[in-house]
């Protein structure tokens, strides 16, 4: 990890986290602990490609609004989420779906092999809520 890629990540903060958090508060009504590990991403071989393509927000952030928009689109979902929900960590990396003790995981790889679609976030979400 060198220079290069530190800023490419602090704009990806800046410029795609930022935004995301905002909406993902407006979205449930509510603050929810938000934790990405850039330092995947600061470490991937395809760095470059991720940022300056906005893959973190592809792969992750929009998937993870349209779940959440359509969870929270009653009281009901709205209400659930809020009483089961502290944290979502977001890992970008080829892997699975987890929730526990509040905490739902998402492992998502940011090349797009094996990516979670929004629907299935859903589904495995839900299934906690």
């Amino acid at each position: 990890m060198g220079l290069a890629e530190r800023r490419l990540v602090a704009t990806a903060q800046e410029q795609e986290f930022k935004p995301f958090a905002e909406n993902m508060k407006n979205i449930l009504g509510y603050e929810v602990t938000l934790t990405f590990d850039w330092g995947a991403v600061e470490n991937h071989s395809d760095c470059q490609w991720i940022c300056s393509n906005k893959k973190a927000t592809d792969y992750m952030f929009n998937r993870l609004e349209e779940t959440f928009k359509a969870v929270c689109a009653d009281d009901m979902g709205k209400t659930a989420v809020r009483e089961k929900l502290k944290e979502i960590k977001m890992v970008p990396s080829a892997g699975d779906l987890e929730f526990a003790g509040g905490v739902f995981t998402i492992r998502n790889d940011l090349t797009g092999n094996g990516a979670w679609g929004a629907d299935q976030i859903q589904a495995e979400l839900e299934k906690h809520l």
